[in-house]
């Protein structure tokens, strides 16, 4: 995270997280969770490292039936073993999660 902002919004920033171009979870309870099944519905890319709590136990797996994108090896929460392992996939990947839902990525 770049920049941290304070949304006094509670649960209701899971969303708000689920909607940037990409998620990578980090551990986590059930905010976590939460926050990668809206990111999941939303066609969102989502890295997983793989390390305890829910990123470790959703990391390289589907999180349910959806057909998110054309190609089924690429519909799925990538795992990644490293910080830097999630920065190289969402790279990597990114454009092609931001044609199946929607962004507009201008010049990242």
């Amino acid at each position: 995270m770049d920049i941290a902002i304070a949304t006094d919004l509670g649960f209701a920033r899971n969303l708000l997280v689920a909607r940037s171009d990409a998620v990578v979870a980090v551990g986590g309870g059930a905010g976590t969770l939460s926050e990668v099944a809206f990111a999941w519905m939303h066609k969102r890319l989502v890295v997983a490292l793989a390390i305890d709590g829910w990123s470790g136990q959703l990391a390289g797996r589907k999180l349910d039936h959806r057909a998110r994108c054309a190609n089924p090896d690429e519909d799925r929460i990538f795992e990644a073993p490293t910080p830097q392992n999630a920065v190289a996939i969402v790279r990597e990947r990114l454009k092609l999660y931001a044609e199946v839902s929607g962004l507009r990525l201008g010049d990242r």
